[in-house]
């Protein structure tokens, strides 16, 4: 406040200016902008939820060509207008070139995986080898990600290209819930490696915490989706302190709040499965859980406010 008003004195700033840099100051103007965009892409998923329910119910009615035709001319519909209008490619950041760009693009990849999952319903064109579909759709979104600069649409690749190794992986290898869990890992692992390694060339670097996040969270859940395999001495809690940690350096190196949140809150629950068997009594429980969690929270707003002081 004092920088504005000193700004307002020596004729830097406009009145008008200067009481709006006022309001942003003191809070009474902020931006939704993360929230609307929320809401669209909530409002684009019901839209995709809806077109299923649709198919789903009326496929008999309508008939199988009608519905392939809707459906691949909504497709087609979709990234036509998104490659007419489309910036041309960049390794940096691409600025939409209209508001409803990304989501119309997001319902366009959507109704890809609805084509798909129909035709696949109703023709039994691949039988067996289905998670084909997953391997064709993330390979197309992927492309659409970096050609049209959309992390949403890489979270989409990431995950379809995921679930077609896992389900390859557990299909050809017959593998067993343990050892699907490390093939998670390792696709985590993977994720995050080449997160890392295009932002140091310099390829989308800000599609860095959309690779980081998804490898992280798949990392970290697949250690913890196995409760019994959790001890207070054991290998599978060790790595998952390592990782936690590595996420806890990464976020105060890099002050990203996000893997701060994801180095306590996975800490904390694979510590808390580890020690949870050793208490006796339930008010040492409570006692146990009482004091982590609130040291935990504590953890999670001192880091945020430094974050917010540095800011």
């Amino acid at each position: 406040m004092e920088a504005i008003a000193r700004w307002r004195r020596k004729g830097l700033l406009l009145d008008r200016r200067a009481a709006l840099l006022a309001a942003i100051e003191d809070g009474r103007l902020f931006s939704v902008a993360d929230e609307l965009r929320a809401m669209l892409y909530l409002g684009a998923l019901l839209l995709i939820a809806g077109v299923s329910a649709t198919v789903k119910r009326y496929f008999q009615q309508l008939g199988r060509p009608a519905i392939v035709a809707a459906l691949g001319g909504s497709v087609l519909a979709c990234l036509a207008y998104c490659e007419s209008r489309s910036r041309p490619y960049s390794d940096g950041p691409v600025e939409s070139p209209t508001p409803g760009f990304d989501y119309i693009l997001f319902i366009g990849c959507a109704l890809v995986g609805v084509l798909f999952a129909y035709l696949e319903s109703q023709f039994h064109w691949l039988g067996d080898n289905w998670d084909l579909y997953l391997l064709a759709s993330g390979l197309c979104f992927l492309y659409a990600a970096y050609r049209f600069d959309n992390r949403m649409v890489l979270a989409m690749a990431l995950l379809n290209l995921g679930g077609c190794i896992g389900i390859r992986a557990q299909r050809c290898l017959h593998t067993d819930a343990q050892t699907m869990r490390w093939v998670v890992m390792a696709e985590g692992a993977f994720a995050c490696a080449l997160g890392l390694s295009n932002s140091s060339q310099g390829v989308k670097p800000h599609f860095e915490d959309t690779y980081l996040g998804l490898g992280v969270n798949a990392m970290l859940a697949s250690l913890i989706s196995d409760p019994k395999g959790i001890q207070l001495v054991s290998p599978p809690l060790l790595l998952i302190l390592l990782i936690c940690g590595a996420c806890i350096a990464f976020a105060t190196t890099y002050r990203r709040f996000a893997y701060f949140l994801y180095g306590v809150g996975y800490g904390y629950a694979a510590v808390a499965i580890a020690v949870a068997p050793h208490l006796s009594g339930i008010s040492q429980g409570a006692l146990f859980f009482l004091v982590s969690a609130g040291a935990a929270v504590a953890a999670i707003l001192a880091f945020r406010k430094s974050l917010e002081a540095k800011e």
